[in-house]
């Protein structure tokens, strides 16, 4: 689209920037509290028996940053959801099984019944199933759930370089996590995404956002313009190539991502033109478009009927000044030049193509 043919706005149009949302959720979130992240989950067993006892839960609270235990119920509810304290608590469960207690450095312990008789198995944790579901007398020093970066940087896949300052949000391990693109920035189109969707462990997340550089475009040209017109990225360099592999134009797209290129010849009807852009930091091709050349029946209609009522003026005065010629003669000769001007004309009329209204005025 050209210049003229975009929304009438004096004020330059503030560019928009790339804007992120990163979201979480967990695969079974046992404490559906709201916005509590699960931890682990532990089995208990009764003792010297193979018999299931129950199971409990401990799960974080990103707002109060503590922990809490609780008993999860064979029909998928919570109960006696307690924060974690120094004392050993069992959530509803046999005490005698499993109890568990914060230690001073935020880790915690779970207290199976004995080595002889290991009681408590871990079965969950970091949001997935434990492979090792052994048995065992307890656990020390779990850890609680850590902060993790998740860093991301929006490329210019043209360039490779960052578009804008990356951003960095903070979310807790044990869930997963999800980059969507919300606002693409202005002249740039999303492409894909590295490491946008994953896991919270044990480190830092990074993840690469890559845009595609608006392709160029070029607007439809007829046989009496010498002007092209388009849009771009900001700042590409546009070559007009004719059908001849020769350049017949060149220009910069502005800052509004707009181009005009004056054009040292006018295409011919059905002649295919090409706007190459280039990337203005290393002079390669980014991308191009074409048009064909269309012919442009008023304009060449009424050039050449100017040309023939400019010659049979002409004409006619040399007629009228000829002093061989009687009245009579001069009347005539007038006549059979307005008629074969009329004639001339009429045939231009009927013309459809730009070789027609030639062949009409010759």
């Amino acid at each position: 689209m050209s210049r003229s043919l975009a929304v009438a706005n004096t004020t330059a149009k503030e560019s928009s920037a790339a804007s992120i949302n990163v979201t979480t959720s967990q695969n079974n979130a046992y404490d559906p509290t709201d916005g509590a992240i699960t931890v682990a989950v532990y089995g208990a067993k009764k003792v010297g028996e193979n018999t299931y006892a129950g199971t409990a839960v401990v799960s974080f609270d990103p707002v109060t940053k503590m922990l809490y235990g609780m008993k999860y119920n064979n029909d998928k509810t919570i109960s006696n959801r307690t924060a974690l304290t120094s004392s050993s608590q069992s959530f509803g469960l046999d005490a005698n099984l499993i109890k568990i207690n914060l230690n001073t450095d935020g880790t915690y312990n779970v207290i199976g019944n004995s080595a002889q008789n290991p009681t408590v198995a871990l079965l969950r944790i970091n949001d997935a199933v434990y492979n090792d579901r052994s048995w065992k007398s307890g656990y020390k020093n779990q850890p609680t759930l850590v902060a993790r970066n998740i860093t991301t940087h929006f490329i210019d896949k043209t360039t490779g370089t960052e578009i804008q300052p990356s951003e960095t949000t903070q979310k807790y391990s044990s869930q997963n996590y999800n980059v969507a693109v919300t606002t693409v920035p202005d002249f740039y189109t999303f492409d894909s995404s590295d490491n946008a969707t994953g896991s919270i462990r044990n480190t830092d997340i990074t993840t690469n956002i890559y845009f595609q550089r608006n392709k160029v475009t070029i607007d439809s040209i007829s046989t009496s313009q010498n002007i092209a017109t388009g849009t771009g990225f900001p700042g590409e360099k546009i070559n007009i190539i004719d059908s001849n592999n020769t350049i017949i134009g060149s220009s910069t797209v502005d800052e509004e991502g707009y181009y005009t290129v004056s054009l040292s010849r006018y295409g011919n009807e059905n002649e295919k033109l090409t706007a190459n852009s280039y990337n203005s930091e290393n002079n390669t091709l980014v991308s191009s478009a074409e048009t064909v050349v269309t012919f442009d029946a008023d304009n060449a209609k009424n050039s050449s009927k100017n040309i023939i009522d400019k010659e049979a003026a002409k004409v006619t005065q040399d007629i009228k000044n000829d002093p061989t010629l009687s009245q009579a003669d001069k009347d005539k000769q007038t006549q059979a030049v307005a008629d074969a001007a009329t004639k001339a004309k009429n045939n231009i009329d009927q013309a459809t193509t730009a070789d027609g209204v030639n062949d009409a005025q010759a």
